[in-house]
């Protein structure tokens, strides 16, 4: 996880990793919010429940839909 302490990198971060998720651990999302967390970063954090790895998670509830996904600053990992 040393991409979090590049400091061309984001400063919020949005991790969704849902419940029924069977392809990535979940402890995986956990440590990357604590990571994020601890250098200084905000991490909005959630696991919408009873939801596999292919789901919207919750931006089918978001009024801006996925256009809030796609308004990302490119990262350069060093």
């Amino acid at each position: 996880m040393n991409y979090v302490n590049n400091p061309d990198a984001a400063r919020h971060w949005r991790i969704r990793a849902g419940t029924a998720d069977r392809d990535t651990s979940h402890a995986i999302a956990a440590m990357l919010a604590v990571k994020l967390q601890m250098s200084g970063k905000r991490a909005d954090y959630q696991m919408p429940w009873n939801v596999p790895h292919s789901d919207d998670y919750d931006l089918r509830n978001c009024s801006t839909g996925r256009i809030a996904s796609v308004n990302k600053r490119q990262v350069k990992v060093r």
